[in-house]
C-alpha cells in the first residue's frame, strides 16, 4: 500500500490518505486511533445482501444499497467515538463486533448532527471492550457514494459543560462527571457568589435592612401557567445587574408567588425587565410588584397587569425614604392622595362601575351595569322567554287570545346597527298584504314585537327584507312564531328570507308532502313533495303519462329558498322532455333529502318517482374514460395504448341568431354591474338571446359537485344571490372592426346540466343519457345545457356601445382549461359562435340593434335584398344603399354583409385572443394603470396617480384614464385598487375582471352628502363631514373655497389614509390604497379636519368632483351649500386679520385676532346704546377669546378693536 501522511490540524490528529481495496471485510483495514482517513466508496461494491444474510442489515440504521468499504479495530476496554465530518456525501456508519465466533451489531447511525458543515455525516459512540475485534462498515445514504474523511477519536469523554468545576476543553462527548458547586445566584442576596454553578433559590438570603442611601425594596412574582417561561431581572440605568430570577425553567411552578429582597439606591433610576421565553406573555394572570415600606409603596407593578409577548421593561425610581410622602396622583382613581408628592401605584374600578362597587350607568336600577344587561323578555310564561335576559326590554309576545277561527302570528326584530334598511312584509297567497313594516326600524338594537290574530284558512308568507343586502347582523336578528311554534330563528340572508305558515299541504318546500318510490298525483298546478333517498344512484322523475304541459324542478334545500318559474336555485329541472310532459334522471345520495316541485297547466298532474340504479363505467381513475360518478364497474376500461383511448369531450356552442330580442331593462341590481351582466344603472338596451352548449365528444365534461370545490376550484360563491356559481360556463362578447374586445356581458352558470340529450347527427354523436344536474354538474356526451333567453344576464348590454357594426361571439372554454378530472376537449375550434350586429340609436335617444347581413331585418339577406335599407329606394337608385350615412363610392360595404366573417383578432389569428394594449400596439405589453412604467401595478402608482390629480398636472390618455371618462380623478385610483386588491380572486378568464378597465359607473341609488362641521378659530381648523347612508366609501375628491390649507388629518376610524391636498386651489383628496372603507353614516359624521393659514367669509365645499363607494362605483354627491360657513365676520386689513364667528351668536362667541408684530390691544363690546357691556385689553402678537354671550339680549352690538390706538368697527348679532 501506498500511505500519503497529511499534517493535522484539529486534535493532533493525523491524516492518512491511501488506495485501498477493502470492500470485503475479510480485507478491512486498520484503524487507529487519532488517525484521519480520507478515503472514497466510488467504484466499490455494497455489501447490503451479505449483511441481510446474516440478519445485520440493520444496526442503529440500515444498511442500504449504496457501496461500502471496511475497517477493524482491536478492542482496549475504552470508550471510541468514530466520526465522518468533512466528507462529501451522505454518509452511513455500522460498527460489529467479533468475538472469534459470531458477528454482531454494536451500534450505526445515519445522520450526526455535529458536524459543522452538514448534519448529514455521521458519528457513533461505542464502548470497545478488549476481548473483541470491532468492524466498521462506511457507506452511504439510499445509493449515495463519494470521498469521505473517517476519524476514530480516543479518550475524548469527559465533562463538557464550560459552567462545571470539572471542564474538558478537549473532550467530545459528555460522559456524566460534570461537578458543580450549587448555591443562591440572585445578586441581590447576602450569600450571592459568582462561584456558584447551580441555582439554589431556596439557599438564597435576601436583607432585612440597607445602609443610608438605599431603601430595601421588596420583589413579588406571581406565576400563572407555563412558569418555565418566567424570568426576570432588575438593572441600573448603567446596566448593572442588582436583582435576578433563577434560571429559566429550573425553580418557578405554576400558580406560585415568590418574594425577594434586595438594596436599591435612593434617586437612582431601575429597570424591572419581563421575560417570556415563549412570547405569548406571561400567561393566566401572572404578575410582578416592586415595591418599599413592607409593600405599600408600589414602584412598579405594569399597572396591575401581565407582561405580554416576550416581555417588557419598566422604569422606577426610589425617589424618598419617606412612605408617607408616597401616594396615586392621578385624580381619576379610586386612590387619589392630593398631598402625594411622588406617585405610588394607583387603583382603578373595574370597567362600567365607580370606584365603590357601583354601576356608573344603571338607569333601570336593577344593579347590573347598563353595559352588561343583556335585554330581552323575562316572563318565563311566554314563548319567547329568555333565561339570560336581565332586562325586560317589552319584547315578550303574549297570548292574544285570538278568536276560533282565527291563527296566532308572533313577529320579533331585532334590529341591527342599520335599523332602517330593514322591512318585512306578511301577506298570504292571494296577494293581501296583512302587515307591511318598513319605517317602523328607527332604533338600532332594538327588539321591536308584532303580533297578530288572522283567518285561519289563509295561507301566510312571512318575508323579512334588507335593502343593502347583509342581512341582519351584530345581535340583531328575527324570530317568528305560529300559535306558538318558533318556525323561523335568525335566517341567514343577503337580501331577504321567506317562511310560510298555515298553508296547505304542498303549498311548498315547508309543506311538502313526505313521499318514496311510486306514482302520485297532485292536488294543485304547483305541487312540493319531499323525498330522502335510500340508495345511492340514479332515478327518474317524470310526468310523462300526464295530460298536461308540465315542468320538474328539483330542489336539495329549502330554508331560504325563493323559487321561480325558472330553474333559479335547483339541482334538476325539465320542461316538455317527452311531448309537453317533463323528465329528469336526477342523481342522489342516500339519505340526503330532495324537495321535488311539480307545475303545469293543470290541477291534477300525473308523476312518478323510480328508481333506475346505480351508475355503471369505467371506476379506475388511471383510464381514458374514467368516469368519477360511476359507483359499479362495467368492464368498459380502456387504457393508454389502446387504439379507442382517444377520449374526451367536445363543447359545441349552437347557433343562438333566431333567439334575439331587444328588451328595455330597468336595472337597479348592483349585482348585474358586479357580476358583469350590465354596465350601468337604470334604463338599458339589451340583446336577449338563448345559450345551447353541446357535448359532442365522446366523454363527459364533468365538472362536479360544489362539495369538492376544494380539490376542482370550479365555483364561486355568489354573495349577491346566495348560491354557487360554475366560474367557466360562457362569455359574451362584441368585437369592433379592428377586432377589440368590447366587454357586455358574459354568464357564470349557476347550474350546468343535462336539459337535452338528442345527440348530433352533423358530428356522428349518438343520443345521450340524462346524468347531471345542479347537485352533480357536467354535460353527457351527446347531451346539452341550455340558458333560455328569459334568464338572468342572458343578454348582451348594448347601452354604452358606440354606433356600428361589430362581430357578436358566444363562447366557451376559449382559455382551453381541463375539466374537473383533467379530461381535455378533443376539439377547441368549435368553442365559439358568432353573428354580426349592427348597433345604432334612434332620433328618441333608445338603442337598436339589426343583423349585419338583413340591414332592414325584413328576412332576406343584403346580398338576395333589392333595398337593403329598407327605405323604399331600390338599391340601384339609392346613392346609400345600406343608410350607414356613407354613399355608395366611399363605402367599402355599399350594400352591407353579405356574410358575417369570422372574427380575426389583431393579428390575423381566426378567433384568437390578441388585442391592442393601451397604447395601440397589437399584442403589445403596456399596462393601463402603470403610470411608473415599471410593468407592475401597485401602491407607488396609486401615489403617482395621487399626487399628480393633486398638482393638476396630468393629461388624459387611454393608458391612465381607467373609466375613460376624460379625466384623472379619485375614481381612476379606486379602480387601480380594485385590480391591485382583487386580481388574485379571479381564477377564470370569464368572471368580470378588476384589472379590466374602461367603465365608468354612477349609482344612481346611492348618495352621499358633504356638509361643514366644526370651524375651531384657536386652533385654526375647520371639520367635514360625511353623510353616506347607502354605502361604503372608498374614497373621494372635493375643492375648498375662500380657505388657504396648510393640512388635511383623517377624522374616520380603522380607515388609514393621510389625505393629499393643495395649497394652491384647496382641493383634497382621501382614498384609501389598501381597500379600508369608510363605514355607512346615518348622520353626518366627521370625515377629514382642514388646517388652514387663512379663512375667509363664506368658506365652503366648492366643488365635490367624486366620491368612489365599496363597490368601486361613483355615487350621487351633494353638496349642502347651506352650511358652507357664512356665519363669520373676517376683517383683513394691512397688518392684521380679525375674525369673529359665529355671527349672529346666540352662546359662545369666538373672537382671534393676528398681527404681525406684538401690539397693545383694546377690544370692547358695546350695545346700540353706547353702554360697554365687556372690555379688555392684550399685549400680543396672537389673540384668542371665547365669550359668553348666552345673557345677552338679540340685537346688533358693536365690536370695537383698537391696535396701538388705531380702531375699526364691527357689528355682532345676537339671535336666540
Amino acid at each position: 500500500m501506498k500511505y500519503i501522511f497529511i499534517p493535522l490540524c484539529f486534535f493532533c490528529c493525523n491524516f492518512l490518505s491511501f488506495s485501498q481495496d477493502n470492500d470485503d471485510i475479510s480485507n478491512a483495514l486498520e484503524i487507529t486511533c487519532d488517525i484521519s482517513i480520507e478515503s472514497t466508496t466510488t467504484g466499490y461494491s455494497s455489501d447490503q445482501e451479505q449483511l441481510t444474510e446474516w440478519g445485520l442489515n440493520d444496526c442503529g440504521t440500515s444498511v442500504d444499497a449504496s457501496p461500502g468499504v471496511w475497517y477493524y479495530l482491536d478492542g482496549n476496554d475504552s470508550d471510541l467515538m468514530l466520526r465522518m465530518c468533512d466528507s462529501s456525501y451522505d454518509t452511513k456508519l455500522h460498527v460489529f463486533q467479533d468475538d472469534g465466533f459470531n458477528i454482531s451489531c454494536v451500534t450505526g447511525n445515519d445522520d450526526g448532527y455535529v458536524c459543522e458543515s452538514t448534519y448529514l455525516h455521521s458519528q457513533v459512540s461505542f464502548y470497545a471492550d478488549s476481548d473483541y475485534t470491532y468492524y466498521i462498515y462506511v457507506s452511504g445514504y439510499g445509493t449515495n457514494e463519494g470521498d469521505f474523511a473517517l476519524t476514530l477519536y480516543c479518550n475524548v469523554f469527559g465533562c463538557i459543560d464550560p459552567e462545571a468545576e470539572n471542564f474538558c476543553a478537549e473532550c467530545l462527548e459528555d460522559d456524566g462527571s460534570c461537578e458543580y458547586t450549587i448555591g443562591c445566584m440572585d445578586v441581590s442576596a447576602i450569600n450571592y457568589s459568582e462561584d456558584n454553578d447551580i441555582s439554589a433559590p431556596d439557599s438564597c438570603e435576601y436583607p432585612t435592612e440597607c445602609v443610608d442611601g438605599e431603601q430595601l425594596v421588596m420583589i413579588d412574582i406571581m406565576i400563572g401557567n407555563w412558569a418555565s417561561e418566567i424570568t426576570w431581572d432588575i438593572q441600573s440605568s448603567d446596566s448593572i445587574l442588582v436583582a435576578n430570577s433563577p434560571a429559566l425553567n429550573t425553580f418557578y411552578i405554576d400558580w406560585g408567588l415568590y418574594t425577594s429582597y434586595a438594596c436599591l439606591d435612593e434617586n437612582q433610576t431601575y429597570i424591572f425587565n419581563a421575560y417570556d421565553s415563549y412570547g405569548d406573555g406571561w400567561n393566566s394572570g401572572g404578575t410582578y410588584s416592586v415595591s418599599i415600606c413592607d409593600g405599600g409603596v408600589v414602584l412598579a407593578n405594569n399597572n396591575g397587569e401581565s407582561p405580554s409577548g416576550y416581555g417588557g421593561a419598566e422604569n422606577f425610581i426610589i425617589a424618598s425614604e419617606d412612605c408617607d410622602l408616597y401616594g396615586c396622583m392621578d385624580d381619576t382613581a379610586c386612590n387619589y392622595d392630593g398631598t402625594a408628592i411622588y406617585e405610588s401605584f394607583c387603583i382603578y374600578p373595574a370597567e362600567y362601575y365607580d370606584c365603590t362597587g357601583n354601576c356608573i350607568n344603571d338607569l333601570n336600577a336593577n344593579t347590573i351595569c347598563d353595559e352588561l344587561d343583556i335585554y330581552g323578555c323575562t316572563d318565563e310564561g311566554v314563548i319567547n322567554f329568555n333565561p339570560e335576559a336581565t332586562f325586560d326590554d317589552g319584547s315578550c309576545l303574549y297570548d292574544l287570545e285570538c278568536s276560533l277561527n282565527e291563527i296566532q302570528i308572533d313577529i320579533l326584530i331585532s334590529t341591527d346597527p342599520y335599523p332602517g334598511e330593514t322591512s318585512f312584509t306578511l301577506n298570504d297567497n292571494q296577494g293581501i298584504i296583512w302587515a307591511s313594516e318598513d319605517p317602523v326600524f328607527e332604533e338600532a338594537y332594538v327588539a321591536y314585537p308584532f303580533q297578530y290574530c288572522l283567518p285561519d284558512d289563509g295561507c301566510y308568507i312571512f318575508t323579512v327584507y334588507d335593502s343593502y343586502g347583509d342581512g341582519i347582523y351584530s345581535s340583531g336578528g328575527v324570530e317568528v312564531y305560529y300559535e306558538e311554534n318558533l318556525v323561523l330563528e335568525n335566517p341567514d340572508f343577503q337580501y331577504n328570507s321567506s317562511i310560510t305558515m298555515n298553508c296547505p299541504p304542498g303549498y311548498d318546500c315547508n309543506t311538502a308532502i313526505e313521499v318514496g318510490l311510486g306514482n302520485y298525483t297532485t292536488e294543485s298546478d304547483d305541487y312540493w313533495y319531499v323525498f330522502t333517498a335510500e340508495v345511492n344512484g340514479q332515478y327518474d322523475i317524470n310526468t310523462c303519462e300526464s295530460d298536461c304541459n308540465t315542468i320538474v324542478y328539483v330542489y336539495d334545500y329549502c330554508t331560504g329558498l325563493v323559487p321561480s318559474d325558472y330553474n333559479d336555485g335547483t339541482i334538476y329541472y325539465n320542461d316538455d322532455l317527452c311531448g309537453l310532459q317533463s323528465q329528469i334522471y336526477p342523481l342522489m345520495s342516500a339519505g340526503d333529502t330532495y324537495y321535488i316541485r311539480i307545475k303545469g297547466d293543470c290541477e291534477s298532474i300525473d308523476w312518478e318517482l323510480d328508481y333506475i340504479g346505480p351508475i355503471s363505467g369505467c371506476t379506475d381513475e388511471t383510464a381514458c374514460n374514467y368516469n368519477p360518478i360511476a359507483e359499479n364497474d362495467d368492464n368498459s376500461c380502456i387504457y393508454p395504448g389502446d387504439p379507442d383511448c382517444i377520449n374526451g369531450p367536445d363543447l359545441l356552442v349552437m347557433p343562438f341568431e333566431s333567439s334575439m330580442y331587444l328588451q328595455i331593462y330597468e336595472n337597479e341590481d348592483g349585482c348585474a354591474i358586479e357580476e358583469g351582466c350590465l354596465t350601468g344603472y337604470g334604463t338599458r338596451s339589451i340583446i336577449r338571446f338563448s345559450t345551447h352548449i353541446k357535448n359532442v365528444g365522446n366523454q363527459d365534461y364533468f365538472i362536479g359537485s360544489v362539495n369538492d370545490n376544494e380539490e376542482t376550484n370550479q365555483f364561486e360563491w355568489d354573495m349577491c344571490h346566495n348560491h354557487w356559481h360554475y366560474k367557466g360556463y360562457a362569455e359574451y362578447v362584441l368585437f369592433d372592426s379592428t377586432g377589440q374586445l368590447i366587454p357586455v356581458g358574459f354568464k357564470n352558470g349557476f347550474c350546468v346540466m343535462d336539459l337535452e340529450c338528442g345527440g348530433d347527427d352533423e358530428y356522428g354523436v349518438p343520443p345521450g343519457t340524462y346524468t347531471y344536474g345542479c347537485s352533480v354538474m357536467g354535460i353527457s356526451t351527446g347531451c346539452g345545457d341550455i340558458y333560455g333567453s328569459g334568464l338572468s344576464c342572458q343578454w348582451i348590454d348594448i347601452t354604452d356601445v358606440a354606433d356600428g357594426e361589430y362581430t357578436f361571439v358566444v363562447r366557451t372554454n376559449w382559455d382551453q382549461d381541463p375539466d374537473a378530472i383533467g379530461n381535455i376537449e378533443l376539439s377547441y375550434e368549435n368553442n365559439w359562435e358568432q353573428t354580426c350586429i349592427g348597433v345604432f340609436t334612434n332620433d328618441d335617444g333608445s338603442r337598436g340593434y339589426y343583423m349585419a347581413v338583413d340591414i332592414d331585418s325584413d328576412g332576406i339577406e343584403n346580398i338576395n335584398d333589392p333595398d337593403v335599407d329598407g327605405d323604399g329606394i331600390m338599391n340601384s337608385s339609392d346613392e346609400d344603399a345600406d343608410g350607414d350615412g356613407v354613399i355608395n363610392d366611399l363605402d367599402e360595404t355599399p350594400y352591407g354583409l353579405s356574410v358575417c366573417p369570422v372574427y380575426t383578432d389583431c393579428s390575423g389569428v381566426e378567433f384568437g385572443n390578441a388585442q391592442y394594449d393601451c397604447n395601440g400596439i397589437c399584442g403589445g405589453e403596456s399596462i393601463s394603470g402603470d403610470v411608473n412604467l415599471d410593468s407592475f401595478l401597485d401602491i407607488s402608482d396609486m401615489q403617482i396617480y395621487a399626487s399628480d390629480i393633486i398638482s393638476s398636472d396630468w393629461n388624459a390618455t387611454s393608458c391612465n384614464d381607467l373609466d375613460m371618462d376624460g379625466e384623472i380623478t379619485v375614481s381612476d385610483i379606486a379602480l387601480l385598487v380594485n385590480c391591485i386588491e382583487n386580481e388574485e380572486d379571479v381564477t377564470r378568464d370569464n368572471q368580470s375582471e378588476p384589472c379590466e378597465f374602461g367603465m365608468s359607473i354612477t349609482n344612481p341609488n346611492d348618495t352621499v352628502q358633504f356638509s361643514i362641521g366644526e370651524l375651531n378659530l384657536e386652533e385654526g381648523y375647520v371639520d367635514i363631514h360625511i353623510l353616506n347612508p347607502d354605502n361604503e366609501v372608498l374614497g373621494y375628491q372635493f375643492i375648498m373655497g375662500n380657505i388657504s390649507i396648510t393640512s388635511v388629518e383623517n377624522l374616520v376610524e380603522n380607515y388609514p389614509i393621510t389625505p393629499s391636498f393643495s395649497t394652491g386651489n384647496g382641493m383634497v383628496l382621501g382614498v384609501s390604497y389598501e381597500d379600508s372603507l369608510i363605514i355607512k353614516n346615518y348622520d353626518p359624521a366627521p370625515l377629514c379636519r382642514i388646517y388652514y393659514s387663512s379663512i375667509e367669509e363664506n368658506a365652503c365645499i366648492e366643488t365635490i368632483i367624486d366620491v368612489v363607494n365599496q363597490d368601486y362605483e361613483n355615487v350621487i354627491a351633494l353638496n349642502n351649500t347651506e352650511d358652507c360657513i357664512s356665519n363669520v365676520s373676517i376683517d383683513n386689513d394691512i397688518g392684521h386679520s380679525f375674525i369673529m364667528y359665529p355671527n349672529p351668536a346666540s352662546n359662545l362667541i369666538d373672537l382671534k385676532l393676528e398681527l404681525d408684530h406684538i401690539s397693545d390691544i383694546n377690544i370692547e363690546i358695546s350695545n346700540m346704546l353706547g353702554q360697554t357691556i365687556w372690555s379688555d385689553n392684550f399685549y400680543v402678537k396672537k389673540m384668542y377669546k371665547q365669550l359668553d354671550v348666552s345673557h345677552y339680549v338679540n340685537g346688533i352690538y358693536l365690536v370695537k378693536v383698537s391696535i396701538d390706538q388705531v380702531s375699526f368697527v364691527k357689528h355682532m348679532v345676537i339671535e336666540k
